[in-house]
């Protein structure tokens, strides 16, 4: 390779290879062979007069590399090249790694940074009592990409989204006595709820209608449904894909004693869960009962 600049010696003679994987230096090499991108070319022939012929890339690819007179003592190159005999695929570290071009005094020179590293074949070497031959290990590798210099870093993930709370708590939705009208307070109160399925990306929703124990059970259960469906309703329309259900439990959950219009204003509700607390399902909710 031509120098560096004018005056400056040929940094690359008696240099040797490092590489390294996930970070750590495993081997040092004499010999690195197979950098070599090609691409497939193919012809694209016009019609009409001209008869002219243009050559057109296809794919392209990388060689794999061979890296020859391993200078390392240790089993750590045939202990990688094991890891990808298995047959588990899909329990395969992805590996990353590097070769470094280091001058004779160990001083990085370059580096060749490697993601989806894998070696497809480790040879060791011939074996011969008495012999002069120097002992040749052979590594080849494939990947997946190279860059020159440390790879480009990956950006952080998008941080998960929270998990939805049980009950999507702003205050319970209240109505007035014998009533399933939503109130303006009651309205505020939804939209909250509608804000909170977009921030968790809430797709099921149940809604309770709850009442005070004013009047028949039987009249009391058509007048909470008509209130869960009012909420149901309107939230509905900002999410016409969710799945929201409606039920109404009638008195039968009390969250104060029916001893009291300030206690029972508190019975006439709506609330609203995103999953069922402890295997049951929403309504069936353990709430302190007031007799």
């Amino acid at each position: 390779m031509p120098s560096e600049g004018p005056g400056v010696a040929d940094p690359w003679a008696n240099c040797y290879f490092s590489l390294e994987v996930n970070g750590t230096e495993v081997a040092y090499f004499l010999e690195c062979s197979g950098f070599k991108s090609k691409a497939d070319a193919f012809q694209i022939q016009e019609g009409g007069y001209n008869g002219a012929i243009h050559m057109r890339p296809g794919y392209s690819k990388w060689d794999n590399i061979t890296l020859k007179h391993a200078m390392n003592a240790s089993t750590q190159l045939l202990e990688w090249r094991d890891k990808y005999l298995q047959d588990d695929y899909a329990d395969r570290a992805t590996d990353t790694g590097a070769i470094v071009i280091r001058d004779r005094n160990g001083d990085e020179l370059r580096r060749y940074s490697f993601t989806g590293l894998w070696p497809v074949s480790w040879e060791g070497s011939h074996l011969k009592s008495g012999g002069s031959e120097l002992a040749i290990d052979t590594l080849e590798v494939a990947f997946d990409a190279v860059y020159l210099g440390t790879p480009p870093s990956t950006p952080p993930p998008d941080p998960p989204i929270d998990p939805p709370p049980d009950e999507l708590n702003f205050g319970p939705v209240q109505f007035d006595y014998d009533k399933d009208t939503l109130k303006p307070e009651g309205k505020e109160t939804v939209d909250q709820v509608s804000d909170a399925m977009d921030k968790h990306d809430i797709q099921n929703l149940w809604v309770e209608g709850h009442t005070c124990d004013l009047g028949t059970h039987a009249y009391n259960q058509s007048l909470s449904q008509g209130r869960a469906d009012a909420c149901a309703k309107r939230l509905k329309k900002s999410h016409p894909d969710a799945n929201i259900q409606s039920n109404g439990y009638s008195y039968d959950y009390p969250v104060a004693p029916n001893n009291s219009e300030g206690n029972r204003a508190r019975n006439r509700r709506t609330q609203f869960f995103t999953s069922a607390r402890s295997g049951l399902r929403p309504g069936e909710i353990p709430y302190k009962s007031y007799k």
